[in-house]
């Protein structure tokens, strides 16, 4: 008879929530999506903090799955690297060398929500705001018609696109009369 136990992996190691800038997530088609809204931040952070530790061992520099995504957490202190997969129906966050640690959370869904949010606006206003980043975003509805506000902060690191909201019909005279206000 032979008896064993497997040894849980260590605590995953992040960042403290008020020093990290933003997030990038290279998902499993290898689009690029960051996030620097601090309550997004947080929620991605609980998540990775929420996963429970596995016996599986982190021995290399990444996971030995064959489809999966990378969170950076970038910060002042550098870049913490953290990836995430499923295997056999199970969703796992992977920190090289700490631990693989198991989650009910699909972080690549996740991120695609989100990036499809931009998409959403872009339809909406008809401007194509891909470009920008979803800096902060809350959600006042609480399920009935017309009984909240949603708002969505984008930023965007190219100034050109000013010119491509000036140049749209829909919300062009809106932005000239935000414009003024600065002026």
């Amino acid at each position: 008879l032979l008896v064993g136990c497997g040894r849980h992996a260590a605590p995953i190691v992040l960042p403290s929530v008020n020093d990290i800038d933003s997030i990038s997530i290279t998902t499993y088609d290898e689009t690029e999506v960051s996030f620097s809204d601090k309550e997004w931040i947080e929620q991605l952070i609980t998540v990775v903090l929420e996963a429970k530790s596995t016996t599986k061992a982190s021995i290399q520099d990444g996971p030995n799955a064959e489809t999966y995504g990378k969170v950076n957490i970038l910060n002042n202190n550098g870049v913490t690297t953290l990836f995430y997969y499923v295997e056999k129906g199970k969703c796992y966050i992977e920190q090289p060398y700490q631990g693989i640690y198991q989650t009910d959370t699909d972080i690549d869904s996740w991120a695609k929500e989100a990036e499809n949010v931009l998409s959403e606006i872009s339809k909406t206003i008809g401007v194509d705001v891909s470009a920008g980043e979803v800096i902060s975003e809350s959600d006042s509805h609480g399920g009935f018609h017309g009984d909240g506000d949603r708002v969505i902060e984008i930023q965007f690191t190219d100034t050109s696109f000013s010119d491509h909201i000036k140049d749209n019909e829909t919300i062009g005279d809106i932005y000239d009369q935000i414009d003024a206000l600065y002026e």
